[in-house]
Order: structure tokens, then C-alpha cells, then sequence
């Protein structure tokens, strides 16, 4: 099997690189019919010609000797075997041309499968919990218990007037104990839900990831250093930005970019592609303090985001950008005019250098079903929601690119206040949101913004403790 998908997978990157089958075989010192049952499976391959193979097309040799496409293959036929997900159509026996052609493709559907089979896991685990767990059963129960005899207490003493002073304090002993019992019992079961949502965080790669940069502190001044130094061997003050990464590029390596993606989407891949092939030590030593292993989703979700964060300093270098922020009060419609009307990247700069000057906000990716992909920045500012499906949050009603920013001041659980501000909708769907608090807005042209009678806002209705909502679509399971 790794046979055939290396040779399918030496096709498919020859042809895509435009380099005819009779040149790669000179190239590499052997026949073109040789090279043809290669690519037809009917020759094996190792050693140093698959070595000299890689070289030629850009592929390491792990790439090529079918070790990451056997993990694939089992987890598409994981994925096809699923009684929920699987059809009667999935071939087993096209998986290996699937894998070859459409790699991209196949990565994304076994991740989804991936997703898909943890949140399962987490909901047939947490009904579980809650039907059969003793210990829960019983917490509850004693809660509900001590509530009740707290409640006749508190009545008898309010309804009745003249009670004897001694029977009084003993009444009044008995709430003072029922208390102490009910605080103790709602602490076991706070650390019970805690330990819960803590064994769920484990298994939550992203939330590891987010979590361990947010343990980090501040890593942009590295990261923006090493920007600065990969620029300044690109271009000087005002040169083509785009221009330039192209003429770094080795042609092998330049993205696939669609011809009518905007100027800044063709600068973001290529910046990201040049990043991710210089490979920045200061990106390497903080990967290397970290403890995830190197072939974890975590490791792979940090080391993305870290390369993105420099590609975002390439494009938007920190000086300027805090120079121009503070000039313009943080108003980030002239901040994002500024850079080619890309939301997105304002909105993660403006995340990564709160600890420099910006202003101190969280920045949230959000697709349009509400999921929140990405946490960065000040992340205390907002709760560890997963989804915010509630139609108040105003990332639900932003157009595309290009489009105005919308604004509003949000009321989250109990009387907490933010304010949200969303930029246009990328192709994709995902839309971009900040999140500021009254203290980090002050000095920008937002505070204004404070006299607004809040949005009540939520995770999603069935959830959400505001009975009163004009925007509610369903009725909550929470009593308030």
C-alpha cells in the first residue's frame, strides 16, 4: 500500500509542478520507463533515489514513503466504517487514490471525522455522568435536601411573630448549620463539574494549544524580531511586498492561489509559505519548551500559530502599526483601510500586542454556525465558550469583505459588560470579532460607545440565563 501511494504521489506533485516525466528521470539518473512503472506501482522505491526523487519535487522522505499516508488510510476507512458517517458508495479501494490526488482533502475530512467521534465521546460520557453517576445523584439530592429545610426555616422565622427568644436562636442555629452543609456540598459539586470540564479540556487540542500560549505571556517581541529580520531581507521601506515573497519562493513552494482572491489573501499565503519554509529559530525555541509531543495535534496547532504570527509581522510590522493606533485612537475602520481592508489581520495584531500598547482585547474566529475556531489575546475577557449561536453577538450579522464594522456593546452572564466589535466575513464563512472591556477601550473612539443599553448575549438560547431576550428562538432549560 505505501507503494502505491508513493508512486501515485510522485505523479501528482510531477505534474502539478509542470516537470514531464522523461526531464525528472534525467534529473534523477535513471529511464523514463523506469520512472513510468514508478509512478504505476509496479516498482518499488527507497534509499537514495526516493531521496533524490523528494529533493526534485520538494518532499521530504517521510512524505514520500507512505508513513503519514497509512495513518490517513486508516482513518479514512475508520471514517468509512462509521454506522453514522459511513456510505455504501465509500470504496475501500479508492482510498489510495484519494490520499495521492487529494491530500489536502483527506486530511480535513479524517480531522472532522476526529472531532466529530470526540464530541460523542464527551456527550455519551457526560449523559452518563449525569443519569448514573451515584455520587452526583446523591450531591444533588442533598442540595435540593438542604434547600428545602432552609426554606422552612427562613418562613416560619419571617411568618411568625412572636417565637420564644430561645426557640428563635435555635431556629436560627439550624439555618447558620443548614448553610455551613449546603456550601460544603456545593463546593464538591462545583470540583466535580471542574474536574469534568478539566478532562474535557485534555482531549481538546485547540484549547491546549490556546492555553499554553496564553501560559506564555508576551512571545510577540521575539516573534516580531524575528519578523523584522525575515523583512528586511525582503524588501526596504516601501517596496512590493508581494513582488518580493514571490521572488524569495521557490516556484515549488508557492501556494496554490486562486486568480481572484484579493491582494491580501495572496500576500497572507505567501508570507505564511515563506515563514513556514525558513522556519525562524525564535519559533523553534518556544516550541521546543514546550512538552507536547512533536506529532500531536497541539504541537502542530501551536507551531501553525506561531508561523502565522510572524507572517502577520511581516505584513504589518508592530512600530507602525501601534504608531498609527495610537494617532488614529484605535479606530480600527482607519486601522484596517491601512491594511488592504483586511479585518482579520488588524484584529490579530491588535490580540498580539496588547502588551505593547494596543489596546488589551481578545480576538475570536468564528464560523457561521457560531462555533468560535480560534481564541487569542487577553482571554479572560471572554468565557471558554465553544459556540456563541446567540443572534445577539453581532459577528452573526457582518457582510463580506470590505464591509463596515459593526459594534455593540454586549451583557454577558450576570452583569459583566463588552464590547464587540466584527469585522467583515472572510471567504470561508469564518468572521473575526474583538473583545474589550470599558478599561482597554477608554482611550480609543469606541468609549462613546459605553452609554448603549447592552445586548444581552449568550453561549446559545437553551443555555442562556436571560429569560426576557427579544431575540430568544428557544426556550432555556436554565430558570433564573
Amino acid at each position: 500500500m505505501a507503494r502505491t501511494i508513493t508512486g501515485m504521489m510522485i505523479r501528482e506533485r510531477r505534474r502539478e509542478l509542470g516537470i514531464k516525466q522523461v526531464e525528472l528521470a534525467r534529473r534523477v539518473g535513471i529511464s523514463a520507463s523506469y520512472l513510468n512503472l514508478i509512478e504505476r506501482n509496479k516498482r518499488g522505491i527507497g534509499g537514495a533515489l526516493l531521496g533524490a526523487i523528494g529533493r526534485e519535487l520538494s518532499l521530504t522522505v517521510d512524505q514520500l514513503d507512505g508513513s503519514a499516508e497509512r495513518r490517513l488510510r486508516a482513518s479514512l476507512l475508520e471514517l468509512a466504517n462509521d454506522p453514522e458517517l459511513g456510505d455504501p458508495e465509500m470504496d475501500p479501494a479508492a482510498v489510495d487514490e484519494f490520499i495521492a490526488r487529494f491530500p489536502g482533502w483527506a486530511r480535513g475530512a479524517t480531522r472532522a471525522h476526529q472531532r466529530y467521534a470526540e464530541a460523542a465521546a464527551d456527550a455519551e460520557s457526560l449523559s452518563d455522568r449525569l443519569a448514573h453517576d451515584p455520587a452526583l445523584a446523591e450531591a444533588i439530592h442533598e442540595m435540593l435536601t438542604e434547600i428545602t429545610a432552609l426554606r422552612s426555616t427562613a418562613e416560619i422565622l419571617a411568618t411568625t411573630a412572636d417565637i420564644d427568644p430561645a426557640q428563635r436562636h435555635r431556629f436560627e442555629y439550624n439555618m447558620m448549620d443548614q448553610s455551613t452543609r449546603l456550601s460544603v456540598t456545593g463546593s464538591s459539586l462545583a470540583r466535580y463539574f471542574d474536574r469534568i470540564a478539566g478532562d474535557r479540556r485534555r482531549r481538546n487540542p485547540q484549547g491546549d494549544a490556546e492555553d499554553l500560549l496564553d501560559r506564555r505571556g508576551d512571545i510577540s517581541l521575539s516573534l516580531d524580531a524575528a519578523a523584522e529580520r525575515l523583512r528586511a531581507t525582503l524588501i526596504e521601506d516601501g517596496g512590493d511586498l508581494e513582488a518580493a515573497l514571490r521572488a524569495a519562493l521557490p516556484r515549488a513552494l508557492r501556494p496554490n492561489i486562486d486568480v481572484q482572491a484579493a491582494r491580501n489573501e495572496r500576500v497572507a499565503m505567501l508570507t505564511n509559505a515563506l515563514v513556514a519554509e525558513r522556519m525562524p529559530p525564535e519559533i523553534g525555541a518556544i516550541l521546543d519548551s514546550t512538552d507536547a509531543a512533536t506529532d500531536s495535534p497541539m504541537y502542530a496547532i501551536v507551531r501553525n500559530e506561531l508561523v502565522g504570527r510572524v507572517a502577520d509581522a511581516i505584513r504589518l510590522p508592530a512600530a507602525g502599526f501601534l504608531e498609527l493606533g495610537r494617532r488614529v485612537h484605535w479606530n480600527f475602520e482607519d486601522l484596517i483601510r491601512a491594511a488592504d481592508d483586511d479585518s482579520a489581520l488588524v484584529f490579530r495584531r491588535t490580540a498580539a500586542l496588547f502588551a505593547r500598547g494596543a489596546p488589551r482585547a481578545t480576538h475570536l474566529v468564528v464560523d457561521a454556525s457560531g462555533r468560535v475556531l480560534r481564541r487569542r489575546g487577553a482571554l479572560d475577557l471572554m468565557p471558554r465558550a465553544r459556540d456563541i449561536d446567540c443572534p445577539n453577538w453581532p459577528v452573526h450579522h457582518v457582510g463580506p469583505f470590505g464591509s463596515r464594522l459593526l459594534i455593540t456593546i454586549v451583557m454577558l452572564s450576570g452583569s459583566e459588560r463588552r464590547l464587540a466589535i466584527a469585522g467583515s466575513r472572510r471567504r470561508g464563512m469564518a468572521a473575526d470579532m474583538l473583545i474589550l472591556d470599558q478599561a482597554s477601550s477608554a482611550d480609543t473612539v469606541y468609549a462613546v460607545h459605553w452609554q448603549e443599553t447592552p445586548a444581552p448575549v449568550g453561549s446559545t438560547c437553551r443555555i442562556c440565563i436571560h429569560q426576557d431576550c427579544d431575540s430568544r428562538r428557544e426556550a432555556s432549560v436554565i430558570t433564573h
